[in-house]
């Protein structure tokens, strides 16, 4: 029998930018629909052009972001998440200093959903030479004690892309769900964990 599975992928998605996240989101999407399973995209303006916003692809939802990009703060996305989760099989979330994530997966917790929780390179940090790094580096510390922790802890999977922010995660996150699959590869042994049975499982789909 056939199962339709619908997705909902909260994540940064810039149709004009080069980052990785934005790449790696439209590539998800694309493959994801090729192997015909029903995906939905929750992203906030940041970055948007505004020729862009008059001509966002269909399955792509994109809310006013407020202040600015720290943290992705967005009332607009926080209320559609509430009153859109439960439409969904399975919620993706990129990002763990977020709103949307930490937010997102506790409505999804309260709803029975199960989620995934992908850091995309939170854990790899870069150089700190100015103050602002170092700034910025001790909010992103108090974030994740106070608010995006639990987010991680208590995720179905968390999906790194690399071996290293595996590991860092590892070390924030003991016992946690941590599976490790390369960007642009398949891989069969994706870390410690059988990331394709976590998820099924959850679904209660049988994997014959």
């Amino acid at each position: 029998f056939c199962i339709e599975m619908k997705i909902l992928l909260c994540s940064l998605l810039r149709p004009s930018a080069d980052d990785g996240v934005s790449a790696s989101t439209a590539q998800l999407v694309a493959a994801l629909h090729l192997k015909g399973l029903f995906v939905d995209v929750a992203t906030t303006d940041w970055g948007w052009k505004k020729s862009e916003l008059s001509a966002v692809p269909e399955g792509v939802k994109v809310f006013p972001a407020t202040w600015n990009n720290n943290f992705e703060f967005s009332p607009a996305l926080l209320r559609h998440l509430r009153s859109a989760c439960a439409g969904y099989d399975l919620i993706h979330f990129n990002s763990v200093y977020s709103f949307a994530t930490v937010l997102g997966s506790a409505i999804a917790r309260d709803l029975g959903k199960p989620y995934i929780v992908s850091p995309r390179g939170n854990y790899i940090p870069g150089p700190r030479a100015s103050k602002a790094g170092v700034k910025s580096a001790l909010r992103k510390q108090l974030f994740f004690s106070l608010l995006a922790r639990r987010s991680l802890t208590k995720a179905d999977l968390i999906l790194c892309s690399s071996s290293l922010e595996a590991e860092r995660v590892a070390v924030c996150v003991p016992g946690g769900n941590i599976a490790h699959i390369p960007n642009g590869m398949h891989c069969c042994a994706a870390g410690a964990v059988d990331a394709d049975r976590i998820i099924l499982d959850r679904l209660r789909i049988s994997s014959e």
